[in-house]
């Protein structure tokens, strides 16, 4: 992050697209693909992607030794979009009429790639598994897979986030939002805390038959509610955090029993 309160000006610069000098290629490489989406609507359930950006590039320690252009695949909407859905477009439908997303060539491109990633992806692996149907591919997220509290950014959205590493960019542009991304990861050195944090599986700690008069203390230590399992549960980034929270149940909710399980990260940001 290069914002410093002291200074009285900064100057922040416009980005086109993330070009980087390649590097010799070493055994522990890994592919990478970023990835975005242009949706009809906010909910996967009633939409449809009419636009996919990938962006593959090759890492290494935590530095990215190469990178390709990024390859849009465009999708002709299957009905007419009122107004509201419009907006979402950020290309012409006209010039793009007739076209089809050919999604096994984008499963095949999954494949061959270690790591999956997007900025929010919750919201795209849905979009995502709904037209390329049951995988394992593993998915990362910039959002949820790096600690951008820790480095001082006041908010996570990528607008923020480009602004306060010191670049603007064409935020209505999806494939311009893949270039943003690489570049925060770039400025900021955090491609070895994306990898890492990806690649490992979810620690998650669950209240069991927690007690109904203590949803205000598990509120308040971050615990969300699971309608499914009907129990409170939190995310820790790591097994000493899940044995404190063990303890912190323990403690403080009696006949609650704390429970902390290990998920794969092929299963996550799934629904």
């Amino acid at each position: 992050m290069i914002f410093n309160s002291e200074l009285d000006a900064i100057t922040i610069n416009k980005i086109e697209e993330f070009e980087i000098e390649e590097t010799t290629a070493t055994d522990n490489e890994k592919a990478i693909i970023f990835c975005n989406v242009v949706t009809t609507s906010l909910n996967h359930d009633q939409g449809e992607v009419v636009r996919i950006n990938l962006k593959p590039c090759f890492v290494s320690d935590g530095v990215i030794t190469r990178v390709r252009k990024t390859v849009s695949f465009y999708q002709a909407p299957s009905e007419p979009l009122n107004e509201n859905s419009k907006k979402f477009i950020d290309f012409s439908l006209e010039e793009k009429k007739g076209s089809n997303i050919n999604w096994d060539l984008v499963k095949n491109l999954f494949s061959k790639a270690d790591l999956i990633v997007s900025h929010n992806s919750s919201f795209t692996r849905p979009w995502v598994d709904k037209n390329i149907g049951p995988n394992e591919f593993t998915w990362g997220c910039t959002v949820e897979n790096i600690n951008w509290n820790d480095l001082g950014f006041p908010a996570r959205n990528l607008e923020t986030l480009s602004v306060f590493s010191g670049f603007f960019y064409n935020f209505r542009s999806s494939k311009n939002c893949l270039d943003a991304v690489l570049s925060c990861l770039h400025v900021n050195k955090t491609l070895s805390e994306l990898v890492s944090n990806s690649l490992s599986p979810d620690i998650q700690v669950f209240a069991a038959n927690s007690p109904r008069g203590s949803n205000h203390l598990l509120k308040e230590r971050r615990y969300r509610w699971n309608p499914e399992l009907v129990c409170w549960w939190k995310p820790v980034s790591n097994n000493e955090e899940a044995e404190v929270e063990k303890q912190w149940i323990t403690d403080n909710l009696p006949g609650s029993e704390p429970q902390i399980f290990e998920v794969d990260s092929k299963f996550r940001f799934t629904r």
